[in-house]
């Protein structure tokens, strides 16, 4: 019985034996191909990151003039209402002086109360975007030292005023004891309290505007 023949197979070309039918030119275009290849994943990876560093730091710039305008506007209103609450001690013998001047207060009193709002919602975002800084665990510091006392001191004195009663102070008499009372609150420790807003507020400020200037280098050590 005859033994059939074995067929020649040709074996499939693997990667070495394919590279040594090329030439030396082509073998050299190939290398200069895989090395540009290499070094534009390289820069393209490098660009991805760098923009992810630079969205991050304008973010953060953002971030620190929001919290520092928020601050300002809180600061300007509280040292209005404290000036204009002093006001009413001399004005407390002219009742259409006196009333003009408390409603001054009434209007620094609504933005004290929505900017302290912004405030909070402020804290509360850039935690869930992960993009505060050390200014912000200040700021919420800050929010919770002071949590309620312009609500108490604004209250506490609308209470005052409405007890005085300016269209009654009529005697002498009558505008002296006002005098005392309007002068018992100024000095009192509510006021005290709230004119420590307006003194911490400082710190947070200067703290805010230097993580705005810091931002850009930041980015720099990336870009």
């Amino acid at each position: 019985m005859d033994t059939p023949a074995l067929q020649n197979h040709a074996l499939p070309s693997t990667p070495k034996s394919w590279m040594n039918r090329l030439n030396v030119g082509q073998k050299i275009t190939l290398g200069y191909v895989t090395t540009l290849g290499v070094a534009i994943a390289g820069t393209a990876g490098g660009v991805s990151i760098g923009n992810c560093h630079q969205n991050r730091a304008i973010e953060r710039q953002n971030y620190s003039r929001t919290e520092a305008a928020l601050l300002l506007q809180l600061q300007a209103s509280v040292l209005q209402s404290r000036t204009h609450q002093q006001q009413l001690i001399p004005l407390s013998e002219f009742p259409d002086d006196f009333r003009d001047e408390y409603g001054h207060i009434l209007k620094h009193a609504k933005t004290i109360q929505s900017t302290w709002d912004e405030i909070e919602a402020f804290l509360a975002e850039s935690g869930q975007k992960n993009v505060a800084g050390h200014s912000e665990a200040n700021v919420a510091r800050f929010v919770q030292t002071y949590d309620k006392v312009p609500t108490s001191y604004l209250r506490t004195l609308d209470s005052l005023v409405t007890e005085i009663d300016p269209s009654s102070l009529n005697t002498p008499v009558k505008v002296a004891a006002a005098q005392q009372q309007l002068l018992a609150f100024t000095n009192g420790s509510l006021a005290l309290r709230f004119d420590g807003i307006s003194d911490d507020l400082d710190g947070l400020i200067n703290e805010a505007n230097a993580e705005y200037l810091d931002s850009p280098k930041f980015f720099s050590k990336f870009s």
